[in-house]
């Protein structure tokens, strides 16, 4: 078997690589419409805010249950269940919106 010459393999070389360079640059060219971007800015920020909204949730559970058996902090414990239905309202809200 005989091995190829440099100038045949070169140009070969050379033809494959003008062909991905020419498929690079019709790629690149190629826009992503403002629709896609805005759908997707809409999604992360709806998953942002539903994320925050259970953190917000879970964090005034915790507050109730350090607050309960309190002596004077019924008004606190009150105002905590408040926070924390809202906020699983919240929560159950921007997961239907998703």
């Amino acid at each position: 078997m005989q091995s190829p010459d440099c100038d045949s393999l070169c140009l070969e070389f050379r033809v494959v690589w003008d062909k991905f360079l020419a498929q690079m640059k019709a790629a690149l060219d190629r826009r992503t419409p403002p629709r896609v971007w805005v759908l997707g800015t809409i999604a992360v920020l709806l998953s942002v805010a539903s994320a925050g909204s259970w953190i917000f949730y879970a964090a005034q559970g915790i507050v109730v249950g350090d607050l309960l058996g309190l002596p004077g902090r019924e008004a606190d414990v009150v105002l905590a269940q408040h926070r924390a239905t809202t906020g699983s309202m919240r929560v159950w809200l921007f997961w239907q919106v998703q």
